[in-house]
C-alpha cells in the first residue's frame, strides 16, 4: 500500500511491521448480545505490535488477495474461536474507514462490529495472540480507558471512540427524524 491506499506491492506481515510500511487492517468491536458490553482482550507479551496491552478490537492485517471483510471474519475465528453464523453476527458493510499512524504501524483500516448471538458464547485463544479476555460494560470500559489509556492499544481506543461518535450521531439523527415526522403528523391533523 501507499499513503493513499493504492496497492503498490505485497510484503510479508513481519516486513511491513518492521519497516513500518503502509498496510491494510480490519478491526472488529465484539459486542455482547445486548450491545451493552464489549469483549476486551489482553494481547500476548510476545506480539510485535502493542505487546501485552489491552485491546478493544480483534484486528489483523489484510493479506494479498483478501478483502477487509474476509480479514475481519478470519481474525475473529483465529483470535477468539468464533465463526459468523455460529456464535457471532458480523455486521457488514464496515462501520467506517480510517487511517492510523503511530510508532508501531501505518494502516488504512476498516472497522466492523460483531455481536454475539448467544449469552454463553465460548471464546478461546487458540493462536496464542491473546492471553485473556473479558466482557466489560461500555460505561465501565470508557471509564477505565479514560483513567488508564496507556493500558490499551491506541488504535483500539481510536476505533472505539470513532464508533461511539458515529453511534451517537445516528441516534441524534434518528430522534430528529422522529420529531420531524411527529411535527408533520400534528400539522397534518391540525389542517385536516
Amino acid at each position: 500500500m501507499d499513503e493513499n491506499n493504492n496497492v503498490v506491492g505485497a510484503q510479508p506481515r513481519d516486513v511491513t511491521v518492521r519497516q513500518r510500511l503502509w498496510g491494510r487492517g480490519a478491526y472488529t468491536l465484539l459486542l455482547d448480545s445486548t450491545g451493552t458490553a464489549l469483549y476486551v482482550t489482553r494481547r500476548s507479551p510476545h506480539k510485535d505490535v502493542y505487546p501485552g496491552l489491552l485491546d478493544v478490537v480483534t484486528s489483523g492485517v489484510v493479506t494479498a488477495g483478501e478483502t477487509y471483510e474476509q480479514t475481519a471474519r478470519r481474525e475473529l475465528a483465529e483470535e477468539l474461536g468464533v465463526c459468523d453464523g455460529v456464535s457471532v453476527a458480523l455486521h457488514m458493510p464496515a462501520a467506517f474507514a480510517f487511517v492510523w499512524q503511530d510508532a508501531w504501524c501505518r494502516v488504512h483500516g476498516q472497522a466492523f462490529t460483531a455481536r454475539c448471538v448467544g449469552a454463553n458464547t465460548a471464546l478461546s485463544f487458540a493462536d496464542k495472540e491473546v492471553t485473556a479476555g473479558q466482557w466489560l460494560p461500555l460505561h465501565e470500559l470508557e471509564q477505565r480507558a479514560a483513567n488508564t489509556p496507556a493500558d490499551f492499544t491506541p488504535v483500539g481506543l481510536y476505533v472505539l471512540a470513532a464508533w461511539r461518535q458515529r453511534r451517537v450521531a445516528l441516534q441524534r439523527a434518528g430522534s430528529s427524524i422522529g420529531r420531524t415526522r411527529r411535527c408533520r403528523a400534528v400539522r397534518s391533523a391540525a389542517h385536516g
